[in-house]
């Protein structure tokens, strides 16, 4: 007797229970990368936020110099300064990482083991990028502007 099978019946019935098994992983690991760049972009958001109001209105130049410079450097100490992730019961405005995770991917993971380390790294590291490129930024833009009112005093 013979059967006749459709495309994709043909084309699953072919798979072996391994081979389904790395399909599976595959989509798995894509879908997990997709994830992990939903919530880098999201500490991006953060970070430059967070970047944007690190400095004040008194910020003397010699400061803003010594922070540019130890970026620059990866001086422990200037690096040590810079703002970090707040997330967690450190502010109560501020959102939990379950809250985060639920917001950007619809996924509870307050009460479960899952291991979101992954998806935890991408945050971070998407708010910390983003949050040291706004401070130097800042920090440029004020050192441009010193050097070059100085330079107009000088020509005066």
């Amino acid at each position: 007797m013979f059967v006749r099978l459709s495309t994709s019946e043909f084309i699953m019935s072919s798979f072996s229970a391994a081979t389904h098994q790395l399909y599976s992983s595959q989509v798995l690991d894509a879908l997990s990368l997709v994830q992990c760049r939903v919530l880098w972009e999201r500490g991006q958001n953060d970070g430059r936020a967070v970047g944007n109001s690190f400095f004040d209105g008194n910020t003397t130049e010699e400061t803003y110099r010594a922070i540019l410079k130890g970026i620059e450097d990866g001086d422990p100490a200037i690096i040590d300064q810079l703002p970090y992730t707040r997330i967690g019961d450190e502010y109560a405005d501020e959102p939990t990482w379950d809250q985060i995770v639920y917001e950007e991917l619809s996924v509870d993971i307050s009460n479960t083991d899952m291991d979101d380390v992954d998806w935890l790294e991408a945050y971070e590291s998407g708010f910390r990028s983003a949050c040291e490129d706004e401070i130097t930024n800042a920090a440029r833009g004020q050192v441009t502007h010193y050097d070059l009112e100085r330079l107009s005093n000088e020509n005066d």
